[in-house]
């Protein structure tokens, strides 16, 4: 492989690890949002696909707001949307979301609840003095991220890569409002 081979290789490596970082920062909050509001209960226990209709009345949400949050579930594969006509459809996890959810969900809720208000100041903390239990807060998630999130490795490749996004959300989360803040 020759050199400029090899760093195009590398910078695709370095996009897609920042977006998979941008991309937690956006899936946390909202996997956290949708579990807050029912439609995950709704979602996983059913066994089959569920009337978008049905989510909205379980979830009492903007359809419309629901919908991008849905959405966003399908594009990382976690959910399959089907048209049942012009003003009907049906959502349900597919296997990797169900898998991504049960081991993602109590992380995403606790950076979500713990991290995020702060985070969305955190160039304040920079300036002011610190906030002590912020501070102790970051420490914890900051060794949670240096031990995987206490995700543990699989040796299946599509455990593998499902666990390698997880985290990398999770990364995201941290490192996102620090670079901006910076």
């Amino acid at each position: 492989m020759t050199m400029e081979g090899l760093a195009e290789t590398e910078r695709a490596a370095v996009r897609a690890r920042v977006f998979t970082h941008l991309a937690g920062v956006v899936m946390a909050p909202t996997v956290s949002a949708l579990c807050e509001r029912g439609a995950l209960d709704l979602l996983t226990s059913i066994s089959g696909p569920v009337l978008f209709v049905d989510v909205v009345k379980q979830t009492h949400a903007n359809a419309g707001y629901l919908r991008v949050a849905l959405r966003l579930l399908a594009s990382c594969g976690w959910l399959v949307e089907q048209p049942i006509d012009n003003s009907a459809r049906t959502c349900a996890l597919t296997p990797e979301g169900q898998a991504a959810l049960r081991l993602a969900l109590p992380m995403y809720r606790q950076v979500t609840a713990s991290f995020l208000p702060k985070a969305l100041v955190l160039d304040d903390f920079l300036v002011q003095p610190s906030d002590e239990s912020f501070i102790a807060s970051v420490g914890d998630l900051v060794t949670l991220a240096q031990n995987g999130w206490g995700i543990e490795p699989s040796p299946d490749p599509a455990s593998a890569r499902l666990h390698d996004r997880i985290r990398g959300h999770l990364d995201g989360m941290l490192v996102a409002p620090a670079m901006v803040a910076l």
